[in-house]
């Protein structure tokens, strides 16, 4: 069987779409401080969770470059 260029980029594209389900635990005050800022913006926990991660999944500048 062969994949074709946008074969995998369909693939790829339906693998981001996917949301799995996972428990992490987590400090109480630091849990409930961002509950009560994501009600006060107006958006769910969940959400917050996602932003705090593709922050901390952002490329990182090089060493010895300034940013």
């Amino acid at each position: 069987m062969r994949f074709y260029c946008s074969d995998m980029k369909a693939k790829v594209a339906a693998e981001e779409d996917r949301n799995v389900k996972t428990t992490i635990e987590l400090p109480e005050k630091l849990w409930r401080a961002a509950k009560v800022r994501a009600l006060d913006d107006r958006i769910d926990f969940r959400s917050v969770v996602i932003a705090a991660l593709e922050e901390y999944l952002r490329p990182r500048p090089k060493k010895g470059t300034v940013s």
